[in-house]
């Protein structure tokens, strides 16, 4: 069985921590957000490759992009 709890919930857990307890946590949720999000970028860069490998995509330089953007 899986438990929720609110946001709210939350901060009145880490609210009850001792400061240092509560500066672990803050510090664990930092490094968290950290992996979420070089695992969205990790999984954009796949998507990307995989679309760029499929032919959907080209790569172009800078140049051709102003170029074409202009044209």
């Amino acid at each position: 069985m899986t438990q929720t709890f609110t946001i709210q919930d939350v901060l009145d857990a880490v609210e009850k921590l001792s400061e240092d307890d509560q500066e672990d946590f803050y510090e664990q949720m930092r490094i968290k957000r950290i992996e979420i999000g070089r695992a969205r970028v990790q999984a954009d860069m796949d998507e990307a490759r995989r679309e760029l490998a499929e032919g959907h995509h080209r790569v172009m330089t800078a140049e051709e992009i102003v170029r074409e953007a202009v044209s």
